[in-house]
């Protein structure tokens, strides 16, 4: 039998350009190294012409001679990343799963809401690992959901704990009658922290001091709101010509500060 010719790599990485045309369409593997390597020319060229064997030798060829080339810090990240979310959202469905179908009680939505934190949040930050070398940003903009998200939860664990404490009404009850056990004449109130105490005066235990943290938890879910329509506007109005990069950061840093405020109250 006469030896076969084995495709070289050179010809292999023939398909350089189209492989990442293909890339950069799924979205997905932007900063990919090995789709961005792939060969698709010559292989459909082997593959029309029935030559099956020559094929394989060119896989295994490429294989063994790239092996080394896509181990880097950045793809053992990836691969890292991508195992720990899959982890995550396996055992974080299970749990989902279990509690939907056997909690019959009053915490079931609220406790199911919480556990959503893990998968979304694992997804959305091996997500974001893939795609931290887009030129579009989306990196940025699947935090903005993540955070959002966030203030989900913020809810729903209160959610939560009112409904072990026995609800808003209760609680405030509760807290009262222990300010005035403690000082009939001076019932206790409740202090801040330095430097807000020099800012917010304390509050009074019970009613006023439950509607202030009630307050706090729901302002923090309408200003995350208003961050991610603010972010996304930007992103959009950056990529379609109609604001500059200047106007852009001014804008990112303003709302970033509007976040961290509503954070810290």
């Amino acid at each position: 039998l006469e030896p076969v010719a084995l495709v070289s790599r050179g010809q292999l990485l023939d398909g350089f350009g189209l492989s990442v045309d293909i890339a950069a369409a799924c979205g997905l593997c932007i900063c990919c190294r090995f789709c961005r390597s792939l060969a698709w020319r010559p292989i459909r060229r082997m593959t029309s012409s029935g030559d099956w064997y020559s094929l394989l030798q060119a896989i295994l060829t490429f294989a063994f001679d790239t092996t080394w080339d896509l181990i880097t810090p950045e793809n053992i990240a990836q691969a890292m990343g991508a195992l720990a979310a899959f982890s995550a959202v396996v055992i974080s469905l299970a749990h989902i799963v279990r509690h939907w179908k056997y909690n019959r009680s009053k915490l079931r939505k609220s406790t199911v809401r919480l556990l959503f934190v893990v998968p979304i949040f694992a997804i959305d930050c091996w997500a974001c690992l893939m795609l931290e070398a887009s030129a579009f940003n989306w990196a940025e903009l699947l935090t903005c959901l993540r955070e959002v998200y966030e203030a989900v939860a913020l809810v729903s664990f209160m959610e939560l704990v009112l409904t072990i404490l026995g609800g808003s009404a209760h609680l405030a009850s509760t807290l009262a009658t222990d300010a005035q056990l403690k000082d009939p004449k001076d019932p206790p109130l409740v202090h801040h922290l330095w430097p807000i105490c020099k800012v917010i005066k304390p509050y009074k235990a019970g009613a006023e001091f439950v509607r202030h943290m009630l307050l706090g938890i729901f302002q923090y879910v309408f200003v995350c709101l208003a961050y991610l329509v603010m972010i996304y506007m930007t992103w959009a109005f950056h990529a379609l010509g109609l604001i500059g990069p200047a106007p852009t950061a001014f804008v990112k840093a303003c709302v970033n500060i509007m976040k961290a405020g509503s954070c810290a109250w």
